[in-house]
């Protein structure tokens, strides 16, 4: 999960989790079939990347 385009997979699996309420890390694991960890990893370096906006404060969602 090294490519830019999976971290755009990871940045629309944490939008669709954010909409529909779900937990992010757990919905993101589960969608790639990695452990939870690992998509929090994801997650955090697809905000590195730009493709999430900052977190709102240690919750799920973002900042514009």
């Amino acid at each position: 999960m090294r490519r830019s385009h999976d971290y755009l997979q990871v940045a629309r699996l944490y939008r669709q989790a954010v909409e529909h309420d779900l937990p992010v890390a757990q919905t993101v694991a589960i969608r790639l079939g990695v452990t939870e960890g690992t998509a929090r990893q994801l997650i955090r370096r697809a905000r590195v990347m730009g493709l999430l906006g900052p977190g709102v404060g240690g919750r799920k969602g973002e900042t514009p």
